[in-house]
């Protein structure tokens, strides 16, 4: 065990913030074991198919199941993992602004009202630029290239090879 102020003046050096406490970090866990229990039954309710004949609810029924891990996972080792850090003003901005950034994702993938959305690829590549740049500041170069990149092995996973009934515009 490391002596707490070598870890207070590491932490100070690195700027890195402070770590959250072990109630926070369970109440971090708790939340997506619970939105992941959610989904998984949700998805059980659409129907998950087979392999070779998948049913909607398939996918979301794999993904909340990988939340549903993770978050057990975090839950036993929450006195060993500390990593997460404590809530401060920004981190509120940050969640803010992805909450604004999935939601111009929603439009852009699905439009609302008479105006049917731009598709898969665009809301993609224009929600994952505002994300990297605005929220992970990264150079326009890193940006542009991880977005368009992201986008393409996208588009090529879930249109091309799966065939996936998405809407789309490229293609």
């Amino acid at each position: 065990m490391t002596d707490p102020g070598l870890e207070e003046q590491l932490r100070a050096i690195t700027d890195e913030p402070p770590p959250a406490s072990v109630p926070a970090r369970l109440i971090a866990a708790a939340v997506p074991l619970l939105v992941g229990t959610a989904a998984l039954v949700n998805s059980l309710l659409l129907g998950v198919g087979t392999l070779t004949d998948p049913g909607a609810g398939l996918w979301p029924a794999g993904a909340s199941s990988l939340m549903i891990v993770g978050s057990v996972i975090l839950i036993v080792n929450v006195r060993s993992v500390v990593d997460g850090e404590r809530f401060s003003a920004s981190g509120v901005r940050t969640i803010g602004l992805s909450l604004v950034f999935i939601a111009v994702f929603l439009m852009m993938f699905g439009g609302f009202g008479a105006w049917p959305g731009t598709g898969f690829e665009w809301a993609t590549l224009v929600t994952l630029a505002l994300w990297l740049k605005l929220i992970g500041r990264e150079s326009w170069w890193m940006t542009a290239a991880v977005s368009v990149g992201v986008t393409v092995a996208l588009h090529l996973l879930f249109i091309e090879l799966l065939n996936a009934p998405i809407p789309h515009t490229i293609g």
